[in-house]
């Protein structure tokens, strides 16, 4: 079988789950930006869903992607093999999941790191005018 040019929006979703009135859980594990380094999950907090910051709305599952949509120079990206239940990112992120049969997800997660896609998402990020570079 040969490679296929595609598009991302073809073989996965990004950020396809939020938070909303009915979400099941009252207690969050919660990840920020400051909490995901080059390749790794440093830390989460357990936060009750009631003191939950307002960015706190990005629903987390298995092969989840992480990528920080601030300064993306920085590379706060990750892979999460295993999401617990209430697995929830900060709005700052962007989460990418495969689409089922699509692709797969640890391939799309070393292809959306590449240093190559890296250094194209800060060509977006700095043709925005804002305080903190963005895409």
């Amino acid at each position: 079988m040969g490679w296929k040019m595609t598009t991302l929006g073809e073989v996965a979703d990004i950020n396809i789950s939020t938070i909303d009135k009915n979400y099941a859980f009252d207690e969050i594990e919660y990840i920020d930006v400051a909490s995901v380094e080059e390749r790794k999950l440093t830390e989460t907090q357990k936060i009750k869903l009631e003191n939950a910051p307002s960015r706190a709305k990005r629903i987390v599952v298995d092969n989840s992607v992480l990528i920080s949509t601030v300064r993306p120079n920085l590379k706060h990206y990750c892979f999460v093999k295993k999401a617990k239940p209430n697995l929830i990112a900060s709005t700052g992120f962007a989460v990418v999941n495969s689409k089922e049969g699509k692709s797969d997800p640890y391939y799309l997660y070393n292809l959306l790191t590449t240093n190559e896609y890296t250094n194209y998402l800060i060509k977006i990020a700095d043709s925005q005018t804002s305080t903190y570079p963005a895409f």
